[in-house]
């Protein structure tokens, strides 16, 4: 369905910033926010794949003083496969959370969703 993700906020909605993710890249230059961007890219496209690419846009926004990253996600016409180690995952969003989908729930979404993708 799309939406935004923004890091440097906290589930309960406190803004905390990106100092911490800062001090985690190691990069105390001006150029810190080029390595994170550098360091989601690497991370979409290992875990994502290229087809994660288009459907993000990723940018900084200051909010009371604090640094955030502010990931807008498109509407995707094809499901997005996250890999885990060597383990494809398919997680869909439902009531505003990521769920894995399994066994049993798997094969109805692809069902409903991936028409194409059965085999008869």
């Amino acid at each position: 369905e799309g939406g935004t993700v923004v890091v440097g906020v906290t589930p309960d909605g406190r803004i905390v910033g990106l100092a911490r993710d800062r001090e985690c890249l190691g990069d105390n230059s001006a150029r810190w926010t080029t390595t994170l961007y550098a360091s989601l890219a690497d991370a979409i496209a290992r875990d994502l794949g290229v087809a994660g690419f288009p459907l993000l846009a990723p940018s900084f926004a200051e909010v009371v003083g604090e640094t955030v990253l502010v990931v807008r996600v498109a509407v995707g016409r094809e499901p997005v496969w996250l890999l885990d180690g060597d383990t494809p995952r398919l997680l869909v969003w439902r009531d505003r959370e990521a769920v894995e989908l399994t066994a049993p729930a798997l094969d109805a979404y692809r069902v409903s969703h991936v028409p194409w993708a059965v085999q008869k």
